[in-house]
């Protein structure tokens, strides 16, 4: 699939990016989005464009090459490898003047980035560049693929609004990590994260130490940090066959499940009204991962309208486990195939009732989950009429 920048313009026209309005059409260019790889049917997915920074227009071939070869080592990661099919990946041909390199300092090159000699890395000229790219490919994440030789490879500085690698396979799936807002485990970078701490006695993975095994609070010497983590992981070493470890494993399923949720397609959440005897119409798709379908449960409940209508906007607003439908006065409803999605079944009399729908996602690799983004519902007001 390729969507063109005409295609685009005809429905964005221009962008307005901090005080300055400026054309698609001359920033742009004939950039066109690629897709590299669709994962399922699922319309719920996270999508992520990649961009080449240092190619030259004789290169098209070396960064078409470069990226066959990124995505088809995938599978050497157990995170990649099993949620393949929620992620599409894109690409976008955007043409250098000139190679990057570590003396460069954002001129020459397409996405003008420059090279941070005081710091060591490299790093965005302009914090609005990659905006129109990522709209036109509706991305989630933006990455920029270096095309450069001195550090073969092994070069990047990235975070959850970009990510800029080289390269070097363990190195670009290991700034990616940083997009999905993972820190590094190897040095102080003084920023707080859910795998890295600075306070061992507030470790956000603190309740797991004893649950888990190989989950700790392991220090790293010389830097004043602790990570949570017993074995080596891909944010602590890029070395050859080195993968995300269970908490930087878990941590990235979680980051993932809040864009491409466990309910993908759903009725939407509003006053159903229908007769005695009709169906509820209540019917959704989940998004599942290569092993894993969302577990799904229903459940319902009776009252009066109005005590129903603030209970389930105050459910709407909380995070439902097996435990919030604990009380008696809830009852189990039933979820039968309906074609291509999942349907919920109940045999209601007349009266006002609340149908709550919840799925979550089953992978055992799901250990920790401070926001709680690998569970997912849908609550009804249900009317039925006689």
């Amino acid at each position: 699939m390729v969507i063109n920048r005409r295609e685009f313009l005809g429905m964005a026209g221009g962008l307005l990016i901090g005080r300055e309005a400026f054309s698609l059409d001359d920033l742009l260019q004939d950039a066109k989005v690629e897709v590299l790889l669709k994962g399922g049917q699922s319309e719920n997915k996270f999508n992520i464009v990649i961009l080449p920074e240092g190619f030259t227009k004789n290169m098209r071939k070396d960064f078409d090459k470069e990226m066959d070869t990124l995505l088809a080592g995938m599978d050497k990661f157990a995170f990649w490898k099993e949620y393949k099919p929620v992620f599409t990946w894109s690409k976008i041909w955007v043409p250098s003047d000139s190679e990057w390199s570590t003396s460069s300092n954002g001129d020459g090159t397409a996405l003008k980035i420059k090279y941070n000699k005081e710091d060591g890395h490299p790093e965005l000229t302009d914090d609005n560049i990659l905006k129109p790219y990522k709209e036109l490919a509706k991305a989630h994440l933006p990455v920029v693929l270096l095309k450069e030789k001195e550090k073969n490879g092994k070069i990047g500085y990235s975070n959850t609004d970009e990510v800029i690698t080289g390269n070097y396979l363990y190195t670009f799936y290991h700034e990616i990590g940083h997009g999905f807002d993972l820190r590094d485990e190897y040095t102080n970078t003084e920023m707080a994260g859910f795998n890295i701490t600075t306070d061992k006695d507030k470790a956000p993975w603190k309740d797991l130490i004893g649950k888990v095994k190989d989950i700790g609070i392991y220090e790293v010497k010389g830097e004043k940090i602790y990570r949570g983590e017993k074995n080596k992981c891909l944010m602590q070493t890029v070395s050859e066959g080195t993968d995300f470890e269970i908490l930087c494993h878990s941590l990235m399923i979680a980051y993932l499940r809040k864009f491409a949720k466990c309910i993908d397609t759903a009725t939407k959440e509003e006053l159903l009204s229908l007769q005695k005897g009709k169906p509820l119409g209540i019917e959704f798709k989940t998004t599942a991962s290569t092993k894993y379908t969302p577990t799904t449960k229903a459940w319902y409940c009776t009252g009066t309208a109005e005590e129903l209508d603030k209970f389930a906007e105050e459910m709407r607003g909380q995070v439902l486990t097996d435990k919030s439908f604990a009380d008696k006065k809830w009852k189990a409803a039933k979820i039968a195939a309906k074609g291509k999605a999942l349907g919920v079944e109940a045999v209601l009399t007349p009266g006002n009732y609340i149908v709550a729908v919840t799925a979550y996602d089953p992978n055992p690799a799901i250990i920790f989950d401070p926001e709680n983004a690998t569970k997912d519902k849908r609550v009804y007001r249900v009317e039925v009429k006689e």
